[in-house]
Protein backbone atom coordinates (compact mmCIF):
# COMPACT_ATOMS: atom_id res chain seq x y z
CA UNK A 1 0.00 0.00 0.00
CA UNK A 2 2.79 2.39 0.94
CA UNK A 3 4.58 1.45 -2.34
CA UNK A 4 1.50 2.40 -4.39
CA UNK A 5 1.24 5.75 -2.63
CA UNK A 6 4.90 6.49 -3.40
CA UNK A 7 4.47 5.63 -7.11
CA UNK A 8 1.36 7.81 -7.29
CA UNK A 9 3.19 10.70 -5.65
CA UNK A 10 6.09 10.30 -8.11
CA UNK A 11 3.73 10.41 -11.08
CA UNK A 12 2.15 13.60 -9.79
CA UNK A 13 5.60 15.16 -9.36
CA UNK A 14 6.64 14.23 -12.90
CA UNK A 15 3.45 15.70 -14.29
CA UNK A 16 4.15 18.98 -12.52
CA UNK A 17 7.74 19.05 -13.87
CA UNK A 18 6.62 18.29 -17.43
CA UNK A 19 3.92 20.96 -17.29
CA UNK A 20 6.44 23.42 -15.96
CA UNK A 21 8.90 22.47 -18.75
CA UNK A 22 6.28 22.96 -21.51
CA UNK A 23 5.48 26.37 -20.10
CA UNK A 24 9.21 27.21 -20.08
CA UNK A 25 9.58 26.09 -23.71
CA UNK A 26 6.72 28.34 -24.80
CA UNK A 27 8.22 31.25 -22.91
CA UNK A 28 11.60 30.49 -24.49
CA UNK A 29 10.12 30.50 -28.00
CA UNK A 30 8.53 33.87 -27.33
CA UNK A 31 11.67 35.37 -25.83
CA UNK A 32 14.08 34.06 -28.45
CA UNK A 33 11.75 34.99 -31.35
CA UNK A 34 13.01 32.29 -33.75
CA UNK A 35 12.49 33.19 -37.39
CA UNK A 36 12.66 30.87 -40.43
CA UNK A 37 15.83 31.30 -42.52
CA UNK A 38 15.74 33.08 -45.89
CA UNK A 39 16.84 31.46 -49.16
CA UNK A 40 17.40 33.37 -52.40
CA UNK A 41 18.84 32.46 -55.80
CA UNK A 42 21.88 34.70 -55.89
CA UNK A 43 22.82 33.89 -59.49
CA UNK A 44 22.26 31.45 -62.34
CA UNK A 45 25.33 31.07 -64.59
CA UNK A 46 25.86 29.29 -67.88
CA UNK A 47 29.17 27.53 -67.14
CA UNK A 48 29.42 25.26 -70.20
CA UNK A 49 27.86 25.37 -73.65
CA UNK A 50 28.32 23.14 -76.69
CA UNK A 51 26.32 21.78 -79.60
CA UNK A 52 25.60 18.74 -77.39
CA UNK A 53 24.24 20.48 -74.30
CA UNK A 54 24.88 22.96 -71.50
CA UNK A 55 25.63 23.26 -67.78
CA UNK A 56 23.89 25.72 -65.46
CA UNK A 57 25.19 26.61 -62.00
CA UNK A 58 22.78 28.04 -59.44
CA UNK A 59 24.20 29.83 -56.39
CA UNK A 60 21.64 29.85 -53.56
CA UNK A 61 22.20 32.19 -50.64
CA UNK A 62 20.99 31.15 -47.16
CA UNK A 63 20.58 33.85 -44.51
CA UNK A 64 20.07 33.04 -40.81
CA UNK A 65 18.47 36.06 -39.05
CA UNK A 66 18.43 34.39 -35.61
CA UNK A 67 20.60 34.72 -32.53
CA UNK A 68 21.16 30.96 -32.59
CA UNK A 69 22.71 28.70 -35.21
CA UNK A 70 20.70 26.32 -37.36
CA UNK A 71 21.37 23.34 -39.61
CA UNK A 72 20.44 22.74 -43.24
CA UNK A 73 19.29 19.13 -43.44
CA UNK A 74 19.11 19.09 -47.26
CA UNK A 75 16.96 20.25 -50.14
CA UNK A 76 15.00 18.93 -53.11
CA UNK A 77 14.94 20.53 -56.55
CA UNK A 78 13.00 20.30 -59.80
CA UNK A 79 13.81 21.96 -63.12
CA UNK A 80 10.89 22.63 -65.43
CA UNK A 81 11.22 23.33 -69.16
CA UNK A 82 8.27 25.18 -70.69
CA UNK A 83 6.28 24.42 -67.50
CA UNK A 84 6.98 20.66 -67.76
CA UNK A 85 9.23 18.76 -65.25
CA UNK A 86 12.54 17.70 -66.81
CA UNK A 87 15.17 17.16 -64.08
CA UNK A 88 14.65 16.48 -60.36
CA UNK A 89 16.77 15.37 -57.42
CA UNK A 90 17.70 15.67 -53.74
CA UNK A 91 20.76 16.99 -51.93
CA UNK A 92 21.25 15.52 -48.45
CA UNK A 93 24.53 17.15 -47.45
CA UNK A 94 24.14 18.90 -44.08
CA UNK A 95 25.38 22.44 -43.46
CA UNK A 96 25.74 24.38 -40.19
CA UNK A 97 24.82 28.07 -40.42
CA UNK A 98 25.95 30.23 -37.53
CA UNK A 99 23.79 32.86 -35.85
CA UNK A 100 23.35 36.07 -37.88
CA UNK A 101 25.39 34.54 -40.69
CA UNK A 102 25.04 33.61 -44.35
CA UNK A 103 26.14 30.68 -46.50
CA UNK A 104 25.99 29.73 -50.19
CA UNK A 105 24.91 26.40 -51.65
CA UNK A 106 25.70 25.53 -55.28
CA UNK A 107 23.45 23.44 -57.50
CA UNK A 108 24.90 22.34 -60.87
CA UNK A 109 22.43 21.15 -63.53
CA UNK A 110 23.42 19.49 -66.82
CA UNK A 111 21.09 19.34 -69.83
CA UNK A 112 21.70 17.35 -73.02
CA UNK A 113 20.06 18.71 -76.16
CA UNK A 114 19.27 15.21 -77.48
CA UNK A 115 17.30 14.41 -74.34
CA UNK A 116 15.64 17.83 -74.52
CA UNK A 117 14.60 17.29 -78.15
CA UNK A 118 13.36 13.77 -77.40
CA UNK A 119 11.24 15.10 -74.53
CA UNK A 120 10.16 18.41 -76.05
CA UNK A 121 9.78 18.04 -79.82
CA UNK A 122 8.75 21.69 -80.11
CA UNK A 123 12.26 22.81 -79.08
CA UNK A 124 13.84 21.43 -82.27
CA UNK A 125 12.88 24.61 -84.13
CA UNK A 126 13.42 26.99 -81.22
CA UNK A 127 16.57 29.00 -80.49
CA UNK A 128 15.82 29.72 -76.83
CA UNK A 129 13.79 28.06 -74.10
CA UNK A 130 12.47 29.07 -70.70
CA UNK A 131 13.11 27.23 -67.45
CA UNK A 132 11.94 27.38 -63.85
CA UNK A 133 13.91 26.04 -60.90
CA UNK A 134 11.88 25.01 -57.85
CA UNK A 135 13.67 24.15 -54.60
CA UNK A 136 12.50 23.27 -51.09
CA UNK A 137 15.13 23.65 -48.33
CA UNK A 138 14.67 21.80 -45.01
CA UNK A 139 16.24 23.28 -41.86
CA UNK A 140 16.60 21.93 -38.34
CA UNK A 141 15.76 25.04 -36.28
CA UNK A 142 16.26 25.06 -32.48
CA UNK A 143 13.01 24.90 -30.50
CA UNK A 144 10.82 24.87 -33.63
CA UNK A 145 12.16 21.72 -35.33
CA UNK A 146 12.06 21.09 -39.10
CA UNK A 147 11.22 24.13 -41.24
CA UNK A 148 10.73 24.03 -45.05
CA UNK A 149 11.61 27.08 -47.16
CA UNK A 150 10.67 27.13 -50.87
CA UNK A 151 12.53 29.18 -53.51
CA UNK A 152 11.95 29.59 -57.26
CA UNK A 153 14.00 30.97 -60.14
CA UNK A 154 12.96 31.58 -63.75
CA UNK A 155 15.21 32.20 -66.74
CA UNK A 156 16.15 31.27 -70.31
CA UNK A 157 18.89 29.26 -72.02
CA UNK A 158 20.07 28.99 -75.66
CA UNK A 159 19.06 25.96 -77.75
CA UNK A 160 21.83 24.97 -80.17
CA UNK A 161 21.97 22.43 -82.98
CA UNK A 162 24.92 20.97 -84.83
CA UNK A 163 25.79 22.78 -88.08
CA UNK A 164 25.01 20.86 -91.26
CA UNK A 165 27.93 20.02 -93.53
CA UNK A 166 27.37 18.88 -97.10
CA UNK A 167 28.92 18.48 -100.52
CA UNK A 168 28.37 21.39 -102.92
CA UNK A 169 30.47 21.02 -106.10
CA UNK A 170 33.76 19.69 -107.49
CA UNK A 171 34.94 22.05 -110.19
CA UNK A 172 37.85 21.97 -112.68
CA UNK A 173 40.07 25.05 -112.25
CA UNK A 174 42.90 24.04 -114.56
CA UNK A 175 43.41 20.97 -116.76
CA UNK A 176 46.80 19.95 -118.16
CA UNK A 177 48.23 16.88 -119.88
CA UNK A 178 49.43 15.25 -116.68
CA UNK A 179 47.86 17.29 -113.86
CA UNK A 180 44.57 18.92 -112.98
CA UNK A 181 43.67 21.46 -110.35
CA UNK A 182 40.20 21.04 -108.87
CA UNK A 183 38.17 23.10 -106.43
CA UNK A 184 36.16 21.16 -103.84
CA UNK A 185 33.31 23.18 -102.37
CA UNK A 186 31.69 22.13 -99.10
CA UNK A 187 28.76 24.03 -97.62
CA UNK A 188 28.17 24.74 -93.92
CA UNK A 189 24.65 25.60 -92.77
CA UNK A 190 24.38 27.30 -89.37
CA UNK A 191 20.91 26.94 -87.74
CA UNK A 192 21.95 28.76 -84.56
CA UNK A 193 21.48 32.31 -83.19
CA UNK A 194 25.27 32.69 -82.87
CA UNK A 195 27.91 33.18 -85.55
CA UNK A 196 30.42 30.45 -86.41
CA UNK A 197 34.05 30.87 -87.36
CA UNK A 198 35.43 27.95 -89.38
CA UNK A 199 39.10 27.70 -88.46
CA UNK A 200 40.19 24.51 -90.22
CA UNK A 201 39.00 21.63 -92.38
CA UNK A 202 40.69 18.26 -92.95
CA UNK A 203 39.44 15.91 -95.63
CA UNK A 204 39.96 12.69 -97.57
CA UNK A 205 38.39 12.30 -101.05
CA UNK A 206 37.74 9.08 -102.96
CA UNK A 207 36.14 8.80 -106.39
CA UNK A 208 34.58 5.53 -107.59
CA UNK A 209 36.28 3.76 -104.69
CA UNK A 210 39.76 5.06 -105.56
CA UNK A 211 41.62 7.42 -103.23
CA UNK A 212 42.23 10.79 -104.94
CA UNK A 213 43.41 13.28 -102.39
CA UNK A 214 43.61 14.33 -98.74
CA UNK A 215 44.68 17.52 -97.07
CA UNK A 216 43.57 20.46 -94.97
CA UNK A 217 42.27 23.99 -95.29
CA UNK A 218 43.39 26.48 -92.64
CA UNK A 219 41.72 29.63 -93.98
CA UNK A 220 39.17 31.19 -91.58
CA UNK A 221 35.62 31.68 -92.82
CA UNK A 222 32.73 33.27 -90.92
CA UNK A 223 29.26 31.71 -91.11
CA UNK A 224 26.64 34.19 -89.82
CA UNK A 225 23.87 33.21 -87.42
CA UNK A 226 21.08 31.38 -89.25
CA UNK A 227 23.24 31.58 -92.37
CA UNK A 228 25.10 29.44 -94.89
CA UNK A 229 28.65 29.54 -96.23
CA UNK A 230 30.84 27.75 -98.77
CA UNK A 231 34.30 26.39 -97.94
CA UNK A 232 36.53 26.10 -101.02
CA UNK A 233 39.39 23.57 -100.95
CA UNK A 234 41.95 23.45 -103.81
CA UNK A 235 42.96 19.93 -104.89
CA UNK A 236 45.74 19.02 -107.34
CA UNK A 237 45.77 15.55 -108.88
CA UNK A 238 48.25 13.85 -111.21
CA UNK A 239 47.84 11.03 -113.69
CA UNK A 240 50.47 9.01 -111.80
CA UNK A 241 48.47 9.39 -108.59
CA UNK A 242 44.95 8.56 -109.81
CA UNK A 243 45.54 6.61 -113.03
CA UNK A 244 44.55 7.28 -116.64
CA UNK A 245 41.00 5.93 -116.27
CA UNK A 246 40.31 8.15 -113.30
CA UNK A 247 41.89 11.13 -114.99
CA UNK A 248 39.47 10.62 -117.89
CA UNK A 249 36.60 11.45 -115.54
CA UNK A 250 38.04 14.92 -115.21
CA UNK A 251 38.57 15.36 -118.93
CA UNK A 252 35.10 14.13 -119.93
CA UNK A 253 33.19 15.58 -116.93
CA UNK A 254 31.52 12.24 -116.33
CA UNK A 255 29.40 11.34 -113.31
CA UNK A 256 31.08 9.40 -110.53
CA UNK A 257 30.51 8.17 -106.99
CA UNK A 258 32.33 10.11 -104.30
CA UNK A 259 33.23 9.54 -100.64
CA UNK A 260 34.30 12.59 -98.65
CA UNK A 261 35.35 12.21 -95.01
CA UNK A 262 36.89 14.69 -92.63
CA UNK A 263 36.25 17.19 -89.86
CA UNK A 264 35.55 20.90 -89.57
CA UNK A 265 36.92 22.93 -86.65
CA UNK A 266 34.71 25.74 -85.33
CA UNK A 267 34.82 28.50 -82.81
CA UNK A 268 31.82 30.72 -82.06
CA UNK A 269 30.99 34.27 -81.07
CA UNK A 270 30.47 32.94 -77.52
CA UNK A 271 33.84 32.60 -75.71
CA UNK A 272 32.35 30.02 -73.34
CA UNK A 273 32.12 27.45 -76.15
CA UNK A 274 35.76 27.35 -77.21
CA UNK A 275 36.86 25.18 -80.16
CA UNK A 276 34.68 22.36 -81.51
CA UNK A 277 35.62 19.69 -84.06
CA UNK A 278 32.70 18.31 -86.04
CA UNK A 279 33.41 15.15 -88.08
CA UNK A 280 31.54 14.44 -91.31
CA UNK A 281 31.05 11.56 -93.78
CA UNK A 282 29.53 12.42 -97.15
CA UNK A 283 28.85 10.22 -100.17
CA UNK A 284 26.81 10.31 -103.34
CA UNK A 285 27.00 11.01 -107.05
CA UNK A 286 28.76 14.00 -108.61
CA UNK A 287 29.74 15.41 -111.94
CA UNK A 288 33.09 17.14 -112.15
CA UNK A 289 32.35 20.43 -113.91
CA UNK A 290 34.43 23.10 -115.58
Amino acid sequence: MKYRRRVFSLLIACTIVISSSCSSVKQLMKSVKIQPPKVEVESAKLTKLSFSGLDLLFNLNISNPNQVGLKLSGFSYELLINDTPFVAGNQTQELEIAAKDESTVQLPVTMEYKKLFDTFRSLIKEQRSSYELRCVFTFDVPVIGDVSVPVNKEGEFPVLRFPEIGFDTLRIVRLGLTTATLELNVFVSNPNPIGLSVEDLVYSLSINGDFWASGSRMETSVIPSNGRGILSVPIEIRVLDVGRSAFALVEKEESARFQLNGAVGFSTTLPIMGHTDLPFELSGSLRIRK
